[in-house]
């Protein structure tokens, strides 16, 4: 009778919905039975071991040595009205071949196990692709290029005018975003993860969104104005991607690369106005933005960096 042993986790804990797939090292666990040499391929093994977190049965156990196992995170069952969720007991127990735990070959360590809820702030793949967006406008179109998420709306609503305020002429603000999905591109991706050796793949959902800006040019005098138009219809003919880092920490991640166009050219706009000013309104669309709330290095990175997680899962059994 050897009792499992649990040393370490990778990675040591999961999103608040579960999903994730862990990978535990450590001694003891049960192999499962090799398979009949004679007969029909398939079928499904018996399960020897168990993985409990908190309580709740994990999925898709797979025990890959005496050594190594891995499963699949469930999803958090704790008090839903926490402000802060505190680390949770790992158990894992041996199986006989009816299923039944086998007495004394278990081990549970408490505080084992992190859940984190999705990480809703902090720097975002979107916050970053804006900032890269208005970095590229203000080198290659003017200086004056300012970004805000709402229109301001004057008291006069029969009219018809909205108001952009800006802090001075001549200048661009881009309003925005409005999200419309894109089915075009939400396709099932794989993430492969290597097991000793064996890879196991599991599918990602896709959130994939086009960004839709409004953009709006504002200048007193007419041929500045033109210009202004005719320098941003440029700019979108010879910048037709945009490109920011995988991970901002880690350059050697790679990068990820968007592309972006006109949906509805600059035109100018004739309004009545007190001060004399011209503008022109016009349309862009950033495609195939594929929302995520964040991998689960990226949410555990954040939170240790605010001191939520300081956990050390080097535990011997």
């Amino acid at each position: 009778m050897v009792p499992p042993r649990f040393i370490a986790m990778d990675p040591g804990g999961s999103l608040a919905q579960g999903g994730v797939l862990i990978v535990v090292n450590g001694g003891g666990f049960r192999l499962p039975p090799d398979p009949d040499p004679v007969g029909e391929l398939g079928g499904m093994f018996p399960r020897t071991v168990r993985v409990e977190i908190d309580g709740v049965a994990a999925g898709d156990v797979r025990v890959w040595s005496s050594e190594v196992l891995s499963f699949i995170a469930p999803g958090y069952a704790g008090d839903p009205d926490a402000a802060a969720l505190d680390p949770v007991a790992v158990r894992i127990v041996n199986l006989n071949d009816a299923g039944l735990e086998i007495a004394g070959e278990d081990v549970e360590v408490l505080d084992a196990f992190q859940y984190l809820r999705p990480a809703l702030d902090g720097t975002s793949d979107f916050t970053r692709l804006v900032r890269e967006l208005l970095r590229l406008m203000k080198r290659h179109v003017m200086r004056n290029v300012n970004m805000t998420v709402h229109t301001d709306y004057d008291d006069t609503v029969s009219d018809g005018l909205n108001i952009i305020k800006f802090a001075e002429v001549p200048g661009i603000v881009i309003t925005g975003p409005e999200l419309r999905t894109n089915r075009f591109y939400s396709v099932n991706s794989t993430e492969p993860r290597n097991v000793i050796g064996i890879e196991y793949r599991r599918r990602r959902p896709p959130r994939t969104v086009d960004l839709v800006f409004g953009l709006v040019g504002m200048a007193e005098h007419q041929v500045v104005l033109l210009n202004m138009m005719a320098a941003v219809v440029s700019f979108f003919e010879q910048t037709q991607d945009i490109v920011i880092l995988c991970d901002p920490d880690d350059p050697s991640a790679g990068t990820l690369s968007y592309e972006f166009k006109l949906t509805e050219d600059p035109a100018a706009v004739s309004q009545t106005n007190n001060d004399n000013l011209r503008q022109f309104d016009g349309a862009f669309e950033i495609i195939g933005f594929d929302i995520q709330l964040g991998d689960v290095e990226r949410t555990f990175a954040l939170a240790a960096n605010d001191g939520a997680v300081e956990l050390d899962l080097q535990t011997g059994g």
